[in-house]
Formats: C-alpha cells, sequence, structure tokens
C-alpha cells in the first residue's frame, strides 16, 4: 500500500488511536493553521418537463465560531492529553476508561490549530461537527494534521456533549448523506494532502504513521475475525 493510500486511511480513522472513537448516534479561538477553508456550493438541477432550473443549495458546513462547540472541544482535547477519565464523562456519554486513555495518548505531546466545521442537526440542539487538529507526537517535529466527525447534542441543563454511540435510523442516514457531500469530501482530501506532504517531509514523522496504520490493520483483522467466529 502506498503512502497517499496508508495517510487516507490513517485520516478517516481519526489518524490516533485516540480517535478510534464508534461514530455517533442521534440524541433526543483557534491559531493560524493549515485547517481548510470552507467555500460555497450549489447545485443546479434542470427540470426537463417545463425547461427551467432550479438551483438547490448543496450541503456544507459552516466553521463560524461558537463559542461552547469551541469550549466543548478545546475540553476534550486536553482531557484526551491529561488522561482525564473523570473529565471525560462530564462531556461523552461512553467515556474512555483509564487504560484506554493511558496507551492512546501516551505518545502524543499536544493537540493542536484546533478547528470546527459544523451542520446544525435534524433535532433541535445538535450538531454534526467536523474537528480539524493537528497531533503533534513526543519527540517529532512536524504535527500531524487530522480531522474527525463528531455527533455534539445538548442535555438538560443546556450544556453540549459528545455522543459517541451508534448511529441508526433518520439521523444515521443524515449523518452519511453529510458525510458523503462533495463538500465533506473535499475537506478529507485537503486534510489528506496535509497529511501526506507532512509524512514525506519528516521521517520521523512517517514512521509514526506506518505504525499507526499497522495498529488499525491489527485491529480491522481482529474485528473480522470476530464477527466471522460470531457467525
Amino acid at each position: 500500500m502506498n503512502r497517499r493510500n496508508i495517510a487516507k486511511r490513517m485520516l478517516i480513522a481519526g489518524l490516533s488511536t485516540a480517535m478510534l472513537m464508534s461514530v455517533l448516534s442521534g440524541c433526543s479561538s483557534n491559531s493560524e493553521s493549515n485547517a481548510p477553508a470552507p467555500t460555497e456550493a450549489q447545485t443546479v438541477v434542470a427540470v426537463e418537463s417545463e425547461s427551467e432550473v432550479v438551483t438547490e443549495t448543496a450541503i456544507e458546513l459552516s466553521d463560524k465560531s461558537i463559542a461552547e462547540i469551541d469550549e466543548l472541544f478545546e475540553t476534550y482535547f486536553k482531557c484526551l492529553l491529561e488522561q482525564d477519565e473523570d473529565g471525560l464523562k462530564t462531556i461523552m456519554v461512553k467515556p474512555y476508561d483509564k487504560k484506554r486513555l493511558k496507551k492512546e495518548s501516551r505518545n502524543i505531546q499536544e493537540y493542536q490549530n484546533i478547528k470546527c466545521y459544523y451542520k446544525e442537526g435534524l433535532l433541535d440542539g445538535t450538531y454534526l461537527v467536523y474537528v480539524y487538529n493537528e497531533v503533534l507526537f513526543n519527540n517529532i517535529e512536524t504535527a500531524a494534521p487530522s480531522m474527525v466527525r463528531y455527533y455534539v447534542c445538548t442535555n438538560e441543563d443546556g450544556k453540549l456533549y459528545i455522543n459517541n454511540g451508534k448511529a441508526d435510523g433518520e439521523i444515521g442516514a443524515w449523518i452519511d448523506e453529510v458525510e458523503s457531500s462533495d463538500f465533506v469530501q473535499k475537506l478529507f482530501m485537503d486534510v489528506n494532502e496535509s497529511l501526506v506532504k507532512a509524512g514525506e517531509a519528516d521521517e520521523n514523522l512517517q514512521t509514526i504513521l506506518d505504525n499507526l496504520e499497522e495498529q488499525n490493520a491489527y485491529i480491522e483483522n481482529v474485528s473480522s475475525a470476530k464477527g466471522i467466529a460470531e457467525n
């Protein structure tokens, strides 16, 4: 597998094993970086019967800062870095346990340049958030760009939290629709290209990426074997 494919798989998985979250469920101050800027997108649909053209706004995300969302993910990444299990319990449905936090955060020095792109969800107070960040590993000079998807809900007290359970039904279908949109796919492609370039520029970083790819492949193989055994 070439490095571009490796990097792409790494990115979609969330770059580091610390971000190998189950993807999302339904629920009743960024510094300068390489984060891609959103662009305007429209889809033109031809109506054959009346020979007229109807313009529909394509799916796109906003990068307009919402303080509550920014603070949520600043807290999230801080808790990951500090292996703060209790802190994660206050902002997640299924927080990571101490053992997993220690294993997955031990090689990470910092999460840099956090930037949120979001789309309001089907239910009031919910958001689908794509979070760009740059992971700086211990003893590695070059940070690794990454982007991960999260589903954010609002609790009874009006506080935002990360709902990282299983997506299904109408909300699951909507998430898939957003995920497959040209806008989101371009975001992933742009970040992936930055990740590839970072690895090519820093051999030590590429070694980290290759190792993580091997770990991800092992996890996939174990999961597949388990599924076959259960069937």
